[in-house]
């Protein structure tokens, strides 16, 4: 199975960890360039390309999305999935692109907490459990259809914890998912 990977953060690593134990082919990681960062300005790489650097995989760096250069180098790519973890809203003309779909990773039981924080958001509401959901992403921001959900309990798990935990259960997630569809 032919997997390309969008992310800019942590959070994404164990999908990845899990894609390449399991002999997927990762024909590319997708990821922000490098952005100035501190007092200092020093620039700072996401954790997806330092994750594809050490490992050895396409590394391609792009915050134009609907630039035609970018968009036919990952056409000839000829995946078979796209996975997104933490990126930015992709345009058609790239979500479409693979043989059997792009899916999104996303750190909450959806339709509950689209968009950004949700982790965040959920601790701070007193929610008694979250989630992790994988979904076929579309136009919308979050609304795609639903592949598959876990639950967990929140209990009194911090924010680092529960990050890690979904991140983890997550990257399983994303494996049963792309059974799921194919």
């Amino acid at each position: 199975m032919k997997i390309v990977f969008f992310g800019n953060t942590d959070f994404g690593i164990p999908t990845l960890d899990l894609l390449r134990d399991q002999k997927f082919n990762i024909l590319a990681t997708v990821t922000n360039t490098d952005k100035k960062v501190g007092r200092g300005k020093s620039l700072e790489e996401t954790s997806i390309k330092k994750w594809a650097t050490y490992n050895d995989v396409k590394l391609m760096q792009q915050d134009y999305l609907k630039d035609k250069l970018f968009i036919d180098k990952l056409s000839m790519l000829k995946a078979d999935f796209f996975i997104v973890i933490a990126y930015k809203l992709l345009p058609p003309e790239i979500f479409t692109l693979p043989k059997f779909g792009t899916i999104n990773l996303h750190a909450s039981l959806l339709p509950s907490y689209r968009g950004a924080a949700p982790i965040q958001r959920a601790i701070l509401n007193d929610e008694s459990e979250t989630g992790v959901s994988t979904f076929v992403i579309n136009e919308k921001i979050d609304r795609g259809a639903i592949i598959l959900q876990e639950k967990i309990l929140i209990n009194n798990k911090n924010y680092g914890e529960l990050h890690n935990e979904l991140s983890r259960r997550g990257a399983r997630l994303v494996i049963n998912s792309i059974d799921h569809m194919i």
